[in-house]
């Protein structure tokens, strides 16, 4: 009879553990936040230097210069 008992606790601790796992799993560690932080920073960065610089698109291999105003 006591076999029957413990088999019942090992049963339902197990359920217990099992649920506080899948609780885990919904939330993203720390390193995970901590990376995807950086690539929203990342990109926060660019699309502020990009709306910020100064001079129009010129075209590829081409640089906006402010003395002749024009691109070089």
């Amino acid at each position: 009879m006591p076999k029957k008992n413990r088999k019942a606790r090992r049963a339902g601790s197990a359920s217990t553990d099992t649920r506080t796992r899948s609780r885990r799993k919904r939330w993203l560690s720390t390193p995970s936040l901590i990376f995807i932080g950086l690539v929203v920073l990342m990109a926060v960065a660019i699309a502020a230097a990009s709306l910020l610089r100064d001079g129009p698109d010129c075209p590829a291999g081409q640089v906006w210069s402010d003395a002749h105003m024009h691109c070089h």
